[in-house]
């Protein structure tokens, strides 16, 4: 039995010897889009955190040079990245959002997108609110370039 399983180990030891080194290297293109992921994960965490505090000043550096936004019974159309954080504190200031959490996501995609959504805490009732957004990635950076409240 002890025999057998040495003639194993032996057997197996010589066939990953002659592996190319190659194919004992994790692949690069697995790392990057491995990295690519977190760093889309770390822009969704932090755009879902300025959402839940109405801070929008706290990812307006997220926006594309043009960003289509929409904003329910609001505005809509390409804005700049100057405009665009503008419109939505306007609207998440009047519109307090309360527990927003994006539960759609793909992060792979070569323009990852995210939906999630809140309830929105004005005045009267509460209501359901949804979000959209797409990301793009421009240089090294992931921007926002579309950013749909409905």
């Amino acid at each position: 039995m002890t025999r057998a399983i040495a003639v194993s180990v032996l057997f197996l030891s010589l066939g990953a010897a002659r592996l190319p080194a190659d194919s004992l290297r994790p692949d690069r293109e697995y790392l990057r889009q491995d990295e690519s992921q977190s760093e889309v994960g770390a822009v969704l965490e932090r755009i879902e955190r300025g959402i839940n505090r109405g801070d929008v000043s706290s990812f307006s550096d997220l926006f594309a040079r043009q960003a289509f936004i929409s904003v329910r019974r609001g505005v809509s159309g390409y804005f700049s990245a100057n405009q665009a954080p503008l419109i939505l504190q306007n609207f998440f200031s009047a519109h307090p959002v309360s527990r927003f959490r994006f539960t759609t996501s793909n992060l792979t995609a070569e323009n990852p997108y995210a939906t999630g959504g809140g309830v929105l805490a004005g005045r009267g009732s509460p209501e359901r609110v949804q979000v959209y957004l797409a990301l793009s990635k421009l240089a090294s950076r992931w921007v926002i370039v579309q950013f749909n409240v409905y």
